[in-house]
């Protein structure tokens, strides 16, 4: 699993479910809430976040 920069979403990955998983996440409090997005995706085994502006 994978918190994003500003802390209000986690993506999972689930690998034997074949799913990529985005739950909304309070970044105060860390509680997760409601599953936004459910993705197929085939094995997933790692969530990393780039910067895209860093040079």
């Amino acid at each position: 699993f994978a918190i994003d920069p500003s802390g209000r979403f986690m993506l999972i990955a689930n690998q034997k479910s074949d799913a990529l998983v985005i739950l909304r996440r309070d970044p105060d409090s860390g509680l997760l809430g409601e599953t936004l997005q459910t993705l197929s995706i085939g094995k997933p085994s790692d969530v990393k976040f780039i910067d895209r502006a860093a040079p």
